[in-house]
This record gives structure tokens, C-alpha cells and sequence, in this order.
């Protein structure tokens, strides 16, 4: 079948050439914006297509996102994840602990306003609270805790923080937080950053 398309094509190039050439206005006026004569719309490509992504209302997912809202927990607070790195320094440095808990001192600072929390709206508290609450949390919930505070060659702290408010609200809220994040990002040689909801 291709063999014998093949030679038909290359028997006659100029008839395959207006086919294609026919077939690209043709295309060409599916995708044009607007009317082509009286009364014949032929834009159909902006109707057809999108760029949003939704969800429909009958997805399993949405739907059980929608009742745990509704019958168990409420809306779901948004959350931010400040990132405190260094390249060469480790958290039993002195300057790594400091660099931690003066960014979390500054961000807690935002006040309940800002911030309602920690990991899951728990109280505030990072790697250093959890290392100097010593015998205080049990060696299996200090397995449970250390890979969300801490990387495992410890050159990152990964500090979590619940936002306050709606998550309208949080979204004009975060940018106090994001503020402090920059601000401790140019101050010394370590790497601050943020990511979240």
C-alpha cells in the first residue's frame, strides 16, 4: 500500500503538493478566531480547547476531598516549607543552629495571624526543639520525625509551618513569610528556601 502511494506521489508532485497546500488552509481556517462568509464560523479550535485543568465534579478523588471537608476535618490549611542549607557546614555547627532558630524566631514572630502552626498544625518546633526535648520523645518518634526535619547527610533543615486563615487569607498572609525567607537567603552563605501550597 505504501509502495504504490510512494510512486503515485512521485509520478505526480504537483497534484501532492495542492492537496497538502489545500489541506493546510483548510486547517488554517478550523484554527482561525472568527467568522469565514456569511453565517459560517469555522474557529472551532478556541472552542475546543483549554489550558485549564479542573477537575470534574465526579472524580472519586474530588469527591472524597469534598465530604473528609464537610463531615471529618474542615478545610484544608495551607502549609509552607522553609528550607535552611549549607554547603559545608552540618546542624552540629554552631552557626547552622543559629542561622535555624533565628529564622524560626522571626517567622513564629508573623504572630498567630500568620501562622497557626507547625507540621499539621502542631505547635512550633524544629530540629533543635526535637533534639533538645531529648528523653522527652521516644527513640521510635524521633524515627518517625527526623526525615521531615532533617536531611540525612544534615546539611538541610527543613522547617514546616501551617498557615493561618483561609487559604484565602494564607495566600496574602505567606508573603510576610516569604519576605523573611529572602531576606535570610542574601544575609550569610547558607541557602534559604520556601515551597508549599
Amino acid at each position: 500500500m505504501t509502495e504504490r502511494l510512494a510512486r503515485f506521489s512521485a509520478g505526480r508532485p504537483k497534484l501532492v503538493l495542492g492537496i497538502w497546500a489545500l489541506l493546510v488552509l483548510v486547517g488554517g481556517a478550523f484554527a482561525a478566531d472568527g467568522e469565514m462568509g456569511p453565517g459560517l464560523d469555522l474557529g472551532v479550535l478556541d472552542r475546543a480547547t483549554t489550558t485549564e485543568l479542573v477537575l470534574s465534579g465526579g472524580a472519586e478523588s474530588r469527591q472524597a476531598e469534598i465530604l473528609l471537608e464537610e463531615r471529618l476535618r474542615g478545610p484544608q490549611p495551607l502549609t509552607e516549607i522553609v528550607i535552611v542549607q549549607s554547603p559545608s557546614l552540618t546542624v552540629d555547627d554552631e552557626a547552622f543552629r543559629a542561622k535555624v532558630e533565628t529564622l524560626h524566631e522571626e517567622i513564629a514572630s508573623l504572630g498567630p495571624e500568620t501562622i497557626s502552626g507547625g507540621i499539621s498544625d502542631q505547635p512550633l518546633f524544629h530540629y533543635y526543639h526535637a533534639v533538645d526535648a531529648g528523653p522527652l520523645i521516644s527513640p521510635e518518634q524521633m524515627a518517625q520525625l527526623l526525615p521531615l526535619l532533617l536531611s540525612p547527610d544534615e546539611k538541610t533543615v527543613l522547617m514546616h509551618y501551617t498557615l493561618a486563615g483561609t487559604a484565602q487569607e494564607a495566600t496574602v498572609n505567606v508573603e510576610d513569610v516569604i519576605h523573611k525567607v529572602e531576606e535570610a537567603n542574601e544575609a550569610d552563605d547558607f541557602l534559604v528556601l520556601i515551597g508549599g501550597d
